[in-house]
């Protein structure tokens, strides 16, 4: 029976996926406001919601160890497992059509390596205080107030210079369905993100299962299932964003995911409860701040991510995994 739930854990994975990246795409040609913003904050946001709910649990019951490896692990499987496997499917481009990267890209990676060096820095204290955790959620709040306004005002820019070019004809190859109105995108949006949240907590609960049916480590299992399994909307979202050739969605859903499990997460979760680091945790810090600073020069100077890049992303991770076992 567990292996039922594995599958079904997964269909729901994929068909939320396919409907999240439609129905924002929806939204988003509905109000005139760029894909990537939506990506960033609705996808990016919303498919971190796993993440929230397993730190949130553990942080209650006392676990803060594991709800600190869920962030930081999450983070690095959003950068080398999620952009290395979608860059194997299709090759990621965020170029605009000048041939420059857009700001959103740059100002919001900027923002994420901040965040990212905020957190390292603390960490080395060994200890992150509740007092860490609000002033997280308020540079959340902030942060997602600032981009609306900036969107917004981008978004009236747009539609006063070219309102008829800010979205290509189609979606996925498929021309724009324009009997459907809000309603079905926003319940498309919806629905999708509820399919990836609840595929992803059934797969989870069966992969452990799985994994403890054959004797791995409960410390196995921490690092290595938790961290992947909540990332599992991400990367089921990437990869129908890559099918459907809306590579802007796989850019925005990991930078914004990855200041959410900060600045979101980690907050909330330092909300309540202090976490101390424990001492072998130094290492992990490491690979989290290493791996990046290693994603910058893809988002901020390059604008594209090619298969032999996300094949050494995708081999790194392997690496990280096996070296966790063996270390565990």
């Amino acid at each position: 029976m567990t292996y039922v739930f594995t599958l079904v854990g997964i269909g729901l994975l994929l068909a939320g996926g396919g409907s999240l990246v439609r129905g924002t795409v929806g939204i988003a040609r509905h109000y005139n406001i760029s894909l990537l913003f939506v990506s960033l904050v609705i996808i990016g946001f919303g498919t971190s919601v796993p993440e929230l709910s397993v730190s949130l649990n553990a942080a209650f019951k006392g676990n803060e160890h594991l709800a600190l490896g869920n962030v930081v692990g999450s983070n690095i499987a959003n950068i080398l497992l999620i952009l290395g496997i979608s860059a194997l499917i299709r090759p990621i481009s965020f170029l605009s059509p000048d041939n420059k990267i857009p700001m959103i890209i740059v100002r919001d990676t900027v923002v994420m390596i901040a965040v990212s060096l905020v957190f390292f820095i603390l960490a080395q204290q060994g200890l992150l205080p509740g007092l860490v955790g609000a002033v997280f959620i308020a540079a959340l709040a902030g942060f997602i107030i600032y981009s609306y306004t900036a969107e917004r005002s981008a978004s009236a820019e747009r539609f006063m210079e070219a309102p008829a070019k800010t979205w290509p004809a189609s979606v996925g190859g498929e021309e724009e369905d324009t009997e459907h109105g809000m309603l079905f995108y926003t319940a498309l949006t919806l629905g999708g993100m509820a399919g990836v949240v609840f595929g992803a907590q059934i797969f989870v609960d069966s992969a452990v299962k799985i994994a403890h049916a054959f004797g791995v480590s409960e410390a196995a299992i921490g690092l290595t299932l938790v961290a992947l399994g909540t990332s599992l909307p991400e990367l089921v979202t990437a990869l129908c964003a890559a099918y459907q050739k809306q590579t802007d969605v796989i850019v925005g859903n990991v930078i914004g995911s990855n200041i959410f499990n900060i600045l979101g997460i980690l907050g909330a979760t330092l909300l309540v409860t202090d976490i101390a680091l424990p001492d072998n945790f130094s290492d992990n810090m490491n690979v989290f701040l290493l791996v990046t600073l290693a994603v910058t020069p893809f988002l901020l100077f390059f604008g594209h991510i090619r298969s032999l890049v996300g094949l050494a992303f995708l081999i790194s991770y392997v690496a990280y995994v096996d070296w966790i076992y063996r270390a565990g």
